[in-house]
């Protein structure tokens, strides 16, 4: 992480610390993001003597740029002031009509890590569009009715079923043939039930 960073900051070196602010416009990302997400997150910053903190819209001063952020300190959850970071990780990325100013304003200052391509439905329909790498998608059907699953199943062995919209591979269904019987997995936090 920290080599691909240095990469894209040509003025922070090798010995210097990074900081990465971790961004959600509305919610801060300690509330958004599971857990078990933000003690990796803090985890690995630490691994990499990476400074690490967490921030929303409404914590961006923008004249003095100091955002009021969210860190922690072993298990303690704390606020204070820091300058902006070198770089953004925006947790739910969103288009540039979607944007509010203050990150539009923040995005002229600082590489964000994340850009939205389109939802689970918007972007193969693009590379289909494009006809690029069309081959490489897997088949897929929207479904809204479940005698589509039906039909997909007759042709292929197995099924993910995924909201258009969904995040963070929640509310995931793996769907597959068995003689008669269509088995249901639900995926929930690693684990098929």
């Amino acid at each position: 992480m920290e080599k691909e960073i240095l990469s894209l900051l040509p003025n922070v070196h090798e010995k210097e610390s990074i900081t990465i602010g971790v961004y959600e416009n509305n919610m801060n990302p300690i509330d958004a993001y599971p857990e078990k997400r933000v003690k990796a997150l803090v985890s690995e910053a630490e691994k990499a003597n990476t400074n690490i903190f967490f921030f929303t819209s409404k914590d961006v001063d923008i004249e003095s740029e100091q955002i009021h952020g969210e860190f922690f300190e072993g298990n303690q959850r704390n606020k204070m002031m820091f300058p902006f970071p070198d770089v953004i990780h925006n947790i739910f990325p969103k288009t540039i009509y979607q944007q509010t100013l203050i990150e539009r304003k923040l995005r002229k200052k600082i590489p964000f890590t994340s850009f939205v391509f389109g939802d689970k439905f918007n972007l193969p329909k693009k590379i289909v569009k494009n006809k690029k790498y069309a081959e490489l998608l897997a088949p897929f059907k929207v479904v809204d009715e479940e005698y589509i699953v039906h039909e997909f199943l007759r042709e292929n062995e197995k099924a993910v079923i995924k909201p258009i919209r969904g995040a963070r591979g929640e509310n995931i269904y793996f769907v597959q043939k068995r003689e008669i019987v269509i088995e249901l997995l639900k995926e929930k936090h690693g684990h098929y039930e």
